[in-house]
């Protein structure tokens, strides 16, 4: 996931996946990661998501 905002007692975030095992008061831990996506001429004219994801069935 990717945080919006750091406040005092909580983070808000965006979460890249799937979500369904994360609930309130779970500990989480930073990668350290910065957001990357997928690039290159296989990409070229395919649909993709928000990740660089192909989604189009090609």
């Amino acid at each position: 996931g990717m945080s919006l905002n750091l406040e005092p007692d909580n983070v808000g975030v965006v979460v890249f996946g799937n979500d369904r095992l994360i609930k309130e008061g779970d500990v989480v831990k930073r990668t350290g990661a910065i957001v990357d996506v997928p690039v290159g001429e296989e990409l070229l004219g395919r649909v993709v998501d928000a990740l660089g994801n192909p989604i189009d069935g090609k």
